[in-house]
């Protein structure tokens, strides 16, 4: 069982088959409940994505932000979260090799 910490609350990440009958989803939050699941037939890519989004959720849950958001305007947010700040990830390589 995998464990990490969002604001000091340890969420438990699942990798499941299929996340619900409903849709194609990735990944899910579930807050109350301190799980995430996320899709094992994603590439490790995908994954990792996925993951960073679902924590992106679970920290909006833990803050209570969530419950001020529509799961609409939640989602937008995530989404522009997770662009934003798995570019800088993706860049800070980069950076840390400049003298």
């Amino acid at each position: 069982m995998i464990k990490i910490p969002v604001l000091g609350v340890p969420f438990e990440i699942q990798y499941v088959n299929k996340i619900n009958e409903e849709d194609d989803s990735y990944g899910e939050c579930d807050g109350p409940a301190h799980k995430i699941k996320i899709k094992k037939s994603l590439t490790n890519e995908q994954k990792r994505l996925t993951v960073f989004h679902e924590i992106l959720h679970a920290a909006l849950y833990i803050s209570g932000q969530s419950e001020l958001l529509t799961e609409q305007q939640e989602e937008a947010i995530v989404v522009a979260l997770e662009n934003g700040l798995s570019q800088l990830y993706n860049l800070k390589e980069e950076y840390a090799h400049k003298s």
